[in-house]
């Protein structure tokens, strides 16, 4: 089962009343939650009984004791939240609208990189074969790696219009108590369900797009709300909680800012081109490889690109005129980018063991990312060899049928949203 906050937070009498009627406005399947709830103040369930008279029908919508035990909600490995109801005006690769949320549109197919080359032939890969080769895979290994096949390099899709539903009554204000530290707790504690909501409207808007999780870094956030429900927290604890909530939602804001700059491929590039519709903008090229890459050049093979550990959403090529030719270039470019996506893999999981660990551990690709990569790349471009006109890339494995389904089975999980609660 999928960890669902809204769920929880819905059926806990000891919600606030205003996040009550936030999680309503965007989550019409937990109404009847909410009529249980008796926390939910008598304008709200007025309200849901008029935008919602199915949820009066189902069982039990009388509100409980306050001090019945909550039933704990099984969980299995991470999945997006949803929605919040008032996004930022960020400029993002689909627009939120206030309202009931509908899926994201499909994203469309994202792209890999590529290796090196032989005697007079062109090799390139995250890395160089042999020593280079190994010491990027061990850089990558902390992230994991994914690849993915998609059919082209086309830009995700705008999500389809919008129904807005009226919004429900604003929740009654608190009322003081005598006790100072829990006012103080309460009131921390909205600024951190606000800036929560703020965030995952964020990540809403960018779910669909394969590296959404590798951008958001969703398991930090994760964290501060794992903390927020401590029992023992104090306002001083919240306060902090708040501050770094903030940080995290700023942070993902202005990556989504430099997504929307640098998606206009500036330097007229095939290889930018790829790169950009590949990640709509979240993933940067720089042709800086000889400056950062574990390079090999021993007149057999030459290392003409790579992804570093410590910067997984960044693909370092070698400049243009040191490729062979353009299908190396290609070839090369999409290898790369299956790292990326390797290291997207593993962050949608909350012990940062992804979907790329299970197929190599099962021995899929002969156990190595490096060939999960150049699988990506044959099948991305369709092709059955690392062979073509005088030039070679790769790490001498060419996939079949089998690998490919996995790689695009695989691919197809990272750019779907996840599924909620």
């Amino acid at each position: 089962m999928t960890a669902d906050h809204d769920r929880r937070a819905a059926g806990d009498p000891r919600t606030p009343p205003q996040q009550l009627a936030d999680i309503a406005t965007r989550r019409r399947d937990l109404h009847a939650v909410i009529m249980r709830n008796p926390a939910a103040y008598p304008r709200l369930r007025q309200w849901i009984a008029s935008v919602n008279p199915a949820a009066l029908s189902s069982p039990g919508t009388q509100p409980r004791p306050a001090d019945s035990p909550r039933r704990p909600e099984p969980r299995r490995a991470p999945q997006m939240p949803p929605y919040a109801r008032q996004p930022s005006p960020a400029p993002v690769s689909r627009p939120v609208q206030p309202g009931p949320y509908p899926p994201p549109a499909a994203a469309a197919g994202y792209p890999a990189p590529p290796p090196r080359r032989r005697r007079g032939c062109w090799f390139a890969g995250c890395g160089c074969l042999g020593v280079a080769g190994f010491v990027i895979a061990l850089a990558l290994v902390v992230s994991g790696l994914g690849g993915a096949i998609s059919a082209g390099g086309s830009r995700p899709t705008a999500a389809p219009a919008i129904t807005t539903t009226p919004l429900p009554p604003p929740a009654p204000s608190p009322t003081p108590t005598a006790d100072p530290e829990a006012d103080a707790l309460a009131e921390q504690l909205a600024a951190f369900a606000a800036e929560r909501d703020a965030y995952y409207a964020l990540y809403g808007a960018i779910d669909g797009n394969p590296v959404a999780a590798l951008v958001a870094r969703p398991n930090d956030f994760r964290f501060l709300e794992q903390q927020a429900a401590d029992p023992l927290l104090t306002s001083t604890d919240a306060a902090s909680l708040v501050q770094q909530a903030v940080q995290q939602r700023q942070n993902l804001q202005q990556r989504i800012d430099a997504a929307a700059a640098r998606r206009n491929n500036d330097s007229g590039t095939i290889a930018e081109d790829i790169v950009d519709n590949a990640g709509n903008g979240f993933i940067d090229i720089r042709w800086d490889a000889g400056d950062v890459c574990p390079i090999t050049d021993n007149g057999e093979w030459r290392t003409l690109g790579c992804v570093n550990g410590d910067d997984l959403l960044t693909v370092h090529l070698m400049p243009g005129d040191q490729f062979a030719n353009e299908w190396s270039l290609r070839m090369i470019t999409v290898h790369e980018l299956a790292h990326v996506y390797q290291g997207a893999d593993v962050y949608r999981y909350e012990d940062y063991v992804g979907e790329t660990d299970r197929l190599l551990s099962e021995g899929y690709f002969e156990g190595s990312r490096e060939k999960m990569a150049d699988c990506y790349a044959l099948d991305y471009y369709g092709g059955w060899s690392l062979w073509y006109d005088n030039s070679y890339v790769g790490y001498g494995y060419v996939c079949g049928d089998g690998e490919r389904q996995a790689i695009r089975d695989w691919f197809a999980a990272l750019t779907s949203p996840l599924p909620r609660g």
